[in-house]
């Protein structure tokens, strides 16, 4: 039912007044009268030139294609974008995505994280109010570890940027990144009332679900995402992750083996790494140990290449320790720029050793996880329920005193909010 139209009298040159326009319109129209800071909102356009708006939405589309090539072209446009207009707090965000990519895929090594975080902050002085910038940190913090900063960046989300998507987005994101899933979920639930499209919002309840320990409601809700936006190659991993906590081993596999598929050449390291895990669970060791071996000469390349990317580092760990190669594993665990580990793979790697006997090997990893990683609560706590590591390693834990400092911890994130 049209609800709104009119005829644009302005030249195609003038998009942001065209925009205005249509935005009031149908505002007023589905809303009834605007308050004079809600048309200040809609009347404000996105940037002071549209050249350099052109530049950061063609930015945006090359980063989304997910090549190393095509994010080298996005950040050039983005900062052909930031000559032009110096004001355009979105083209500091899409600079910060693009390092954080470098980081993320294993292209660039820790100063990817450095600027990444360097351009969040930057469209954060331009635009105090860009959730965008917030997010962003969000995301880099928790690969750091940082969780304080996770949390506060949720934390800082107060007053009207409550009733917003954005604004709940940033809060979810936080309290998903800071370790606490289970918080996260009702605000990915209620950004779902407000917006049912939000395809960020519904992809990361998926995963809030199944860290939860929820697997029937991440099923279910994964199939409701494949539905309405198609297939997501790492959303089919976390699928399986819910399959393997349900204890069905042959549908996690189908779901892992789609993930590959879809993924092709460029498969997601960790989508490697929940497979080989599910056909070890299977008894196929032979599947298993070809698919690490194959994604243990990847990893190298990648840690040779860069060698302070302590994600790619974590994933070359942990496929050590599934191969048992512990000593390999362990060489790389000590190196101290490549700490921190990110927290997928820790635990793993710690409970293979611990079954192989390399006793010595864990309590010196448990040592320095005690000095350098704070938000472990979730691992244990998961760890705990689904049964899937010995006593033997969570007694090695708690005797270092582990266990206490992650409660504490946990106070510490709730009392923020």
């Amino acid at each position: 039912q049209q609800l709104w139209g009119d005829e644009m009298e302005e030249k195609a040159s003038d998009i942001f007044t065209v925009q205005t326009k249509i935005a009031m319109g149908c505002a007023e129209k589905l809303k009834g009268t605007l308050s004079g800071e809600e048309e200040a909102i809609v009347a404000k356009p996105p940037a002071e030139r549209a050249d350099a708006y052109e530049l950061y939405i063609k930015g945006s589309l090359r980063l989304q294609r997910g090549t190393q090539e095509d994010a080298n072209m996005a950040l050039a446009l983005f900062d052909r974008a930031i000559d032009l207009d110096p004001r355009l707090a979105d083209a500091y965000v899409g600079r910060g995505a693009v390092f954080a990519d470098r980081f993320f895929f294993g292209w660039g090594g820790k100063e990817s994280i450095d600027d990444a975080i360097e351009s969040y902050r930057k469209a954060l002085e331009v635009d105090p109010q860009s959730t965008s910038a917030r997010r962003g940190l969000v995301w880099e913090f928790s690969e750091l570890e940082y969780g304080d900063e996770v949390l506060q960046q949720g934390a800082s989300i107060q007053g009207d940027q409550l009733n917003t998507v954005d604004g709940l987005s940033v809060k979810a994101d936080a309290y998903f990144a800071g370790g606490m899933p289970d918080r996260a979920v009702p605000i990915y639930e209620k950004i779902l009332q407000l917006d049912r499209q939000n395809r960020s919002a519904l992809w990361h309840l998926v995963i809030a679900f199944t860290w939860s320990l929820q697997s029937e409601k991440a099923l279910d809700a994964g199939e409701v995402y494949i539905e309405k936006f198609g297939e997501d190659p790492e959303l089919h991993t976390w699928i399986a992750a819910a399959y393997k906590e349900r204890g069905d081993l042959d549908a996690a596999r189908v779901h892992c083996e789609r993930a590959i598929v879809l993924f092709g050449e460029n498969s997601n390291e960790y989508v490697y790494l929940m497979a080989s895990r599910i056909y070890f669970l299977l008894g196929d060791s032979v599947r298993a140990h070809s698919i690490l071996k194959s994604l243990e000469t990847r990893l190298e390349d990648k840690v040779r290449s860069n060698p302070s990317n302590f994600r790619m580092a974590a994933f070359l760990i942990d496929a050590y320790a599934s191969l048992g190669k512990f000593n390999q594993a362990a060489n790389l665990l000590g190196r101290d720029r490549l700490a921190p580990i990110s927290r997928p793979i820790t635990f793993w790697s710690l409970e293979l050793m611990v079954r192989s006997g390399q006793m010595e090997m864990v309590r010196t990893i448990i040592q320095e996880f005690s000095k350098t990683r704070e938000d472990l609560i979730l691992d244990m706590k998961r760890a705990m329920a689904e049964g899937s590591m010995t006593e033997l390693t969570l007694g090695e834990l708690k005797k270092a005193g582990f266990w206490k400092m992650q409660l504490e911890m946990d106070d510490r994130y709730r009392a923020l909010y």
